[in-house]
């Protein structure tokens, strides 16, 4: 489960150096990364963030591993949440 997670942070680190240097086109790449653009970034990861622990929470309630759903959630949100949705709950009888 370490090697995930260290896989996870590399991505986000990864993730944010490429989300610096996008800027608009009449922007220089050496411009500094302003108050804006971090706010920006924050709020984004916020919102994916809770994301990822919505999918994880009704995937736990139908039966799956939470950490193993948080995982799945925060690399492939836009797939994980319909599948967690779409998840059959164990049948109790």
């Amino acid at each position: 489960m370490r090697v995930i997670s260290e896989i996870i942070w590399w991505l986000l680190a990864v993730w944010l150096a490429g989300y610096a240097t996008l800027r608009p086109s009449n922007q220089s790449f050496d411009a500094p990364i302003t108050v804006r653009d971090l706010i920006v970034f924050v709020v984004l990861l916020a919102i994916l963030t809770l994301l990822d622990k919505i999918t994880a929470r009704i995937a736990a309630r139908k039966g799956g591993s939470y950490v193993k759903w948080a995982y799945y959630g925060l690399l492939l949100p836009y797939i994980a949440l319909p599948h967690a949705l779409l998840k059959k709950a164990p049948s109790r009888g």
